[in-house]
């Protein structure tokens, strides 16, 4: 089983004060599922989806609260959530503050 630190990754449609990402397996390790957590700072939005989406996707809100627009609806996730995407994109994700929201997003490939 490969062992190693996390990896900082730059997510290049951010800016780094919005979002912050570390790979959780080692970057030489072919896994089947990618992990990584991610960071999203008080009052910021992204206006598209952090990663690009071509499978599905599991995040588990570590702590915080987001929101996220799919389509024409928004909805709110809280400490302890769980989102998993299929073919949905979110268009936009925002913390609406006062903390830092943090999640485990799993991609799978």
């Amino acid at each position: 089983m490969p062992s190693g630190e996390a990896v900082d990754m730059k997510l290049p449609n951010f800016p780094e004060e919005s979002i912050h990402a570390k790979l959780l397996t080692p970057v030489d390790f072919k896994p089947k599922a990618e992990p990584y957590l991610l960071e999203i700072s008080p009052n910021k939005t992204l206006t598209s989806h952090f990663f690009i989406h071509k499978g599905e996707e599991i995040g588990y809100v570590l702590s915080g609260t987001l929101q996220l627009k799919l389509e024409k609806s928004v909805y709110q996730a809280r400490t302890g959530d769980v989102i998993y995407l299929t073919a949905e994109i979110p268009s936009q994700w925002e913390n609406p503050g006062p903390d830092m929201a943090r999640l485990l997003w799993i991609k799978i490939k």
